[in-house]
């Protein structure tokens, strides 16, 4: 198995957490920052990795807001508490992938860095969805309280 570079980060509230397992270093990954409506006035810093994973931990599933527009082929992820945005998240057949929000998660080895500009506006559904497929990584959502 190749060397995972692990990374952490929190909502503002710290009531979800994410861990990254990416298969590079930070400082090699390239971030982006979508321009649309919603991500660019929140200043969001994406990564995605699809040889690396991710795993999302909250307290209660109340504590995710799952937000969806556009398309309507993923889900937005906001903290319920302090409305941090997490990431964006794909279901691909049974299978999760996400892009997750490093600027907002606060994961402090992204902090110097600013994502490259991105406008996915003209794209497709079908080619959005691809393009995702491939470009986004593997997601695990866990609960540590079942109520």
């Amino acid at each position: 198995m190749p060397a995972t570079h692990p990374y952490d980060g929190q909502c503002h509230c710290g009531a979800l957490r994410v861990h990254l397992e990416l298969s590079r270093p930070a400082q090699e990954l390239g971030l982006r920052s979508c321009q649309c409506g919603f991500c660019r006035p929140r200043g969001v810093t994406t990564v995605g990795d699809p040889h690396g994973a991710a795993t999302l931990t909250a307290s209660r599933e109340k504590n995710l807001i799952r937000y969806r527009f556009g398309h309507r082929i993923a889900d937005y992820i906001l903290c319920a508490t302090c409305g941090t945005y997490v990431g964006a998240v794909q279901d691909e057949g049974g299978r999760l992938v996400a892009t997750i929000n490093v600027g907002g998660l606060a994961v402090t080895e992204f902090a110097d860095r600013r994502g490259d500009p991105v406008d996915y506006g003209d794209e497709p559904p079908d080619a959005r969805r691809k393009r995702r497929s491939t470009a986004w990584m593997p997601l695990t959502v866990t609960f540590t309280d079942a109520s």
